[in-house]
Formats: structure tokens, sequence, C-alpha cells
């Protein structure tokens, strides 16, 4: 039986474009990361992120358009308890549904206004001239618990040197055909001043880290290296 044509690859490759990248950045901790990947991506010299690579001869200044895919927050990285630490009775570090939720949204919203600026602009379809973005959270740790769980309920101030850290990884794929064009790899801590730690500073610091990275790939579809 004569297989038939299927239709060019678009979410599917790039979730398993991630795995790949997962499993090249963890064998490279604690040494030169390699300067290809499997996928024939190559590492961008001094760039601005942990990792960074691309698929020679690659222009992202061509697409005008961007697809930015639902931000991946999986089971395994909900528990954002620092190592060592031992939460009293009530406390939680465990992200809820609604946490993920609100995560994503964050995400989201900051991507959509850093290109809302009069460049590349996000469409929900993606097509020809689309770069699509598929981002996954590997890890995420907080320097105090919820703020609801904190002390069983009563009302203390908490003070912490900054709210903690995230890390992603992200890959982005030519929207006409799917394939995957670069990868990168990142990680961002709020701060390292002694503030009063609350769900709303947590918000405004997680906020401001998406949209440097949202602006930093706006740069780079408009030409810049920077």
């Amino acid at each position: 039986m004569r297989k038939l044509p299927q239709p060019p690859p678009k979410t599917l490759p790039l979730l398993g474009a991630i795995a790949l990248l997962c499993v090249t950045f963890a064998s490279a901790a604690g040494q030169e990361p390699p300067q290809t990947l499997g996928s024939g991506l190559t590492r961008i010299p001094a760039a601005k992120v942990q990792f960074a690579y691309l698929r020679p001869g690659t222009d992202l200044s061509k697409y005008k358009t961007v697809h930015i895919q639902t931000l991946v927050v999986p089971p395994t990285v909900r528990d954002t308890k620092p190592k060592g630490e031992r939460p009293r009775i009530g406390e939680s570090y465990l992200l809820r549904d609604q946490d993920v939720a609100d995560i994503q949204k964050l995400y989201d919203q900051a991507f959509r206004k850093v290109f809302s600026g009069g460049g590349p602009s996000v469409v929900d379809t993606p097509q020809a001239g689309t770069l699509i973005v598929a981002t996954e959270v590997t890890n995420i740790t907080l320097k105090a618990p919820l703020e609801d769980t904190r002390n069983a309920g009563q009302r203390q101030i908490t003070i912490s040197e900054g709210g903690g850290s995230i890390s992603i990884k992200a890959v982005m794929a030519d929207g006409g055909s799917g394939e995957v064009i670069a990868a990168v790899a990142d990680g961002k801590y709020a701060n390292n001043l002694w503030q009063r730690n609350t769900r709303v500073q947590n918000i405004a610091d997680l906020s401001r880290i998406f949209s440097g990275w949202a602006r930093a790939l706006e740069k780079r579809m408009a030409g810049s290296s920077g």
C-alpha cells in the first residue's frame, strides 16, 4: 500500500525537540556544552542566554509573525521547595493547578505585550512566515512557601533575598514547514534584594523575567544581536 503524504509537522515535533534539548543540556552539565545538536543546530557564541543554538543560514528577521504556544509546566517542576528546606506544618511549596494557570497566563501576556510594539505580531494560527515558539519550564525554586500557606494562616510578614528563580528551555520552528531552527535554555533569578515576599511581588518578578525573554527574542527577530 502506498504511504500517503503527511501534513507539515508543527506542535508534536516541537515537544520531541524539547525532550532532546533536555537530554543534551543535562549531559552538558558541568562540562563544555556541545557545539552542535543532533538536529543540526549550531551553538551561538557569546549568547546572552545560558545556551543558544541556531540552524546555520537561518535569519530570524524574515519572520513577520510569531506564534507563542502555551507554556508547558510539567508536574515534575511543581515542587518549588529549595534543596534541604523543611516547610512548617501547613506550609507548602507545591504549585496548584491555579498557580500553574496563572504562570501560563503571565507568560502569554508578557509575550503579547512585547510583540505589540509595531514589529512582528502574535498570531494564534501559525502559517508561512510565522516563527513558532514552544517553551517548557525546567525548574522553579521559591524563597518562601506559597503566601496563603505560611505560618498556618497567620498574618505575618515574610522577608527574603529575592523571590526565587525560574529556568526554561525552548525551541523555535518555521511555521510553514514545522522544521526546528533554533533552541535555547536559560535561567533567571528574580533579584538579590532583601524585601517583603508576597504573591504580588512574585507575580511582578515573574512577569519581568518573561518580558525580558520576550524582548530578547523580539530583538533577534528585528535583526539585532543584542
